[in-house]
């Protein structure tokens, strides 16, 4: 494996590599058929995948969501942010337990991937610093002018299919995490106007009613595929519920009927362990 000083603030774990240094912040990473072109700055690192036969690109983040996506992608890596190159279909899922997990624990998990790992810099100065190899001062004015001719660029929508997913337990701050999750990603895809609509509340009713009945461990799945957001609970109950008109008086039993009745489209599906619930909103 490459030393990991050969790719300054970015950790190497798993397969061997080669790391070749283009320019001042430009690395190229060369590991079981797969081609890595690494900008390393002040603000993280930017990872293009130009070449990955057979393997997929999934990022480990660490607010401990996994946004899965296949190669060749372009994605940008913050301190503490993990890129995992492997291949099967379930590699999702053989990381979600494990987002907290150190880089070599990543690589095992998914059997000798290659994974880079952004180092989790406390020091945002000494980040920059080690990062670029400019002197402390000179981060004292803006490195970068206001305005940018491909601003047009940051208001552009991902290209989809795009899909992030989160562990969680069945506990009250299941609902406010996902629903944070649900907030970031949207503004992250350049959709924050979905907000003020109804699927911020969609989410809530699903997610509230998933700690409360199906009272087991859930992965929450959020996807764009081009026309609609996709907002899943996958749960280990294998009851099926269906929406029902609610009294009048009745605090609860609206989760459902409510989705029913506000999104685009909505099901209840059966799963090999339990169950998935999902909707849809246009986008």
């Amino acid at each position: 494996m490459a030393d990991v000083t050969s790719l300054p603030g970015v950790e190497l774990a798993g397969a061997e590599c080669e790391v070749e240094r283009v320019a001042a912040n430009d690395w190229r990473v060369r590991a079981r058929g797969v081609r890595i072109r690494a900008r390393v700055d002040e603000c993280g690192s930017w990872l293009t995948v130009g070449r990955a036969d057979g393997l997929r690109a999934v990022v480990v983040r660490r607010a401990g969501w996994v946004d899965g996506r296949n190669a060749p992608c372009r994605v940008g890596l913050g301190p503490g942010d993990s890129m995992v190159l492997a291949a099967g279909d379930d590699v999702v899922e053989r990381l979600l337990p494990c987002t907290a997990a150190e880089a070599a624990d990543l690589a095992a998990a998914t059997g000798g991937s290659l994974v880079l790992r952004v180092a989790p810099f406390a020091d945002g100065l000494a980040r920059a610093v080690a990062a670029t190899g400019l002197p402390p001062e000179a981060f004292d004015e803006p490195l970068h002018p206001v305005g940018s001719p491909d601003a047009e660029l940051w208001s552009r929508r991902p290209d989809p299919p795009v899909e992030a997913r989160m562990r969680l337990e069945p506990v009250a701050d299941a609902v406010p995490a996902a629903r944070a999750l649900l907030r970031r990603l949207l503004a992250s895809w350049r959709m924050s106007e979905l907000l003020e609509g109804d699927v911020e509340l969609l989410a809530t009713e699903l997610l509230t009613n998933a700690v409360l009945h199906a009272a087991t461990a859930m992965t929450v799945v959020i996807g764009y595929d081009g026309t609609a957001v996709r907002f899943e609970v996958h749960d280990s109950s294998p009851v099926l519920p269906r929406p029902e008109d609610p009294p009048l008086d009745s605090e609860r039993g609206r989760g459902l009927w409510l989705i029913s009745r506000l999104a685009d489209a909505w099901d209840v599906e059966p799963t090999a362990d339990g169950k998935r619930i999902w909707f849809e909103v246009t986008a």
